[in-house]
Order: C-alpha cells, then sequence, then structure tokens
C-alpha cells in the first residue's frame, strides 16, 4: 500500500496533459515555462524534496541496495569546505524539512542527466495511464528490470503491452544547452542592456530592487549569505523563471560548464554570458531541466 502510494504521488506531482497530441504540446509539462512552441524549462531549480522525491522512488521500486539507488545520492560533503556551518550543513541541507524547497546541491552532471531521464518515464508514463493505455502496476517487490521506461515500453518489453501507443507524446526532460540557457535568462532583453536578465529601466523592477536590494537571487554578494536561497526567492526574470542568476550556478549539457552566478560572488562576475567552469560536484552547483514534446518513435533514437 505504501509503494502504491508513493507511485500514486510521483506521477500526480510528474502530471501532463494526456487527453490528446493537440493538448500535451500546448500544456507545459509541471513546472514548466514556455520558451518556444514545444519548448520548456524549469521555472526553478531543482529543490531538495524533488530530488528526495527520486530517491524515495528508487528505494522502494528499485531497492535501497541497488547500483542505481548509490549512484543517485548527492554528495553531502560538498559542504565541508565551508569554514563557517560546514558540519552543520552537510547533516541538515539535504536532508531537513526546512530545505525542502532549497536549491539540490552535490549532485554531478551525470547524476542530473540520470534524474531527467527518470523524470522523463514517470512524465510519460502518467500519461499513458491517465490516458487509459496502461495499467497502473507498481511492483510487488524491489525489482531492477521491471519497471517502466519509455524504451521497455515502446520495445513492448513492459509488462504484456506488446503494442505500445505511438499517439501519447513523450515529454523528454534533459539539462539545457548554453544557448537555451542564455535565452531563457535574457527573455527578449539584449545582453547590452540587461547583462543579468532584468529591464532595471521598468518601474516594477525599480520597486522590487528597491525593496530587496539587487534582488535576492538577481545577483549576490552578500557577505554574509553563506548558503543558496529557496527556489522562489526574488524577483521573476523575463521570461518568468526564477533565481537563473546569483543564487546556485546551473549545470548545462556542456561537460564541466555551468550557468549564473552564485551566492557570494560579486555584481561583476554575473554576467549570463559568462562561463563558470567546475570538475565535480559543490555546495554552490545545481541544475534545471529543459523539455520537449517528442514522438516516442523519434525520441528513442535520439537518446
Amino acid at each position: 500500500m505504501q509503494l502504491l502510494k508513493l507511485v500514486l504521488c510521483i506521477l500526480i506531482f510528474c502530471g501532463i496533459a494526456h487527453n490528446s497530441t493537440t493538448a500535451q504540446t500546448i500544456k507545459a509539462p509541471p513546472n514548466g515555462v514556455r520558451l518556444e512552441p514545444g519548448l520548456y524549462i524549469d521555472a526553478t531549480e531543482i529543490s531538495n524534496i524533488d530530488y528526495r522525491e527520486y530517491l524515495a522512488w528508487i528505494k522502494q521500486v528499485v531497492g535501497e541496495n541497488s547500483h542505481m539507488y548509490k549512484m543517485a545520492l548527492p554528495d553531502t560533503s560538498v559542504w565541508d569546505t565551508m569554514t563557517v556551518r560546514g558540519s552543520s550543513l552537510r547533516e541538515s541541507y539535504f536532508s531537513h524539512p526546512m530545505y525542502d524547497m532549497y536549491p539540490v546541491v552535490g549532485v554531478s552532471q551525470a547524476q542530473a542527466a540520470a534524474y531527467a531521464q527518470w523524470r522523463t518515464d514517470r512524465v510519460y508514463e502518467r500519461a499513458l495511464v491517465l490516458a487509459g493505455k496502461i495499467g497502473l502496476h507498481p511492483p510487488e517487490k524491489p525489482d531492477s528490470t521491471g519497471y517502466f521506461t519509455v524504451e521497455r515500453y515502446q520495445n513492448g518489453q513492459f509488462r504484456n503491452y506488446t503494442q505500445p501507443d505511438t499517439t501519447i507524446l513523450v515529454a523528454h526532460f534533459r539539462l539545457p544547452s548554453k544557448a537555451i540557457w542564455g535565452n531563457a535568462a535574457t527573455g527578449l532583453h539584449p545582453a547590452a542592456t540587461a547583462p543579468y536578465g532584468y529591464d532595471f529601466k521598468k518601474k516594477s523592477h525599480q520597486k522590487a530592487l528597491k525593496k530587496q536590494g539587487l534582488g535576492s537571487c538577481l545577483v549576490a554578494g552578500q557577505p554574509h549569505q553563506k548558503t543558496p536561497l529557496p527556489t522562489k526567492s526574488g524577483l521573476k526574470n523575463a521570461s518568468g523563471l526564477w533565481c537563473m542568476v546569483g543564487n546556485v550556478s546551473e549545470m548545462v549539457a556542456e561537460k564541466g560548464i555551468a550557468k549564473g552566478c552564485y551566492v557570494n560572488q560579486s555584481v561583476e562576475t554575473c554576467d549570463l554570458y559568462k562561463d563558470i567552469t567546475y570538475e565535480k560536484p559543490a555546495h554552490w552547483l545545481g541544475f534545471r531541466c529543459v523539455s520537449s514534446w517528442e514522438n516516442p518513435t523519434q525520441w528513442k533514437r535520439q537518446r
């Protein structure tokens, strides 16, 4: 019963439109903001509670002792580099409810990509369930090979569904490219006039910025601020996105490259077009996903 509740909750969290292909192309995937027809980006960074739901699913469906579960765990030792509160944050930042809505950190690019793949599978599974194409089939015990994936279903290898449906589109989640991330960060503003993705000439922006300084997630450079802020902090940018600049830097599809300055960096280093390099997970490094509606047969070939 607990497993059934978990699967139902995660499928609800990953909910999408399912009645028809047209409905899917109109409605954004969960947490998605439309960038262009068929292309969406998360309104926020992936949070701790988002990532813990992923781990909870792996734990109950695949098994706590599985390679998949162990490989998905974030590296909480990234906080050890901090001289202040490092040990306490190592114990609490990822697991304590107080930090539920803070961006997950300590995750590698490979782990972020695996999360995006899992999210693709769960959203597609729910779409098929709601469309009546498949039933809800939580496994009775941990099974490393029997759970739903796009590939297994489309290859006729999931349960007894040997004739897979091809009319329901797949919401393909992945890390954004540098170009897509940059377009989302700047919106319609040219970089020369809006290097942080905000139009300082707008009265609404001026009012918000005056109230919040430069905005909690607009830029950092706050000597006292050692940890990220909640994912919905500060002021939305022109694309309707939170914290593209100044909370955690965000991994993109290009290996070893992150975008958007992070907590405690100076204003001068926050230009949206600046590449930030990294070699391993860090306490200042998170991610968000982009997604697009794709035909399941075409999507298989692209993976």
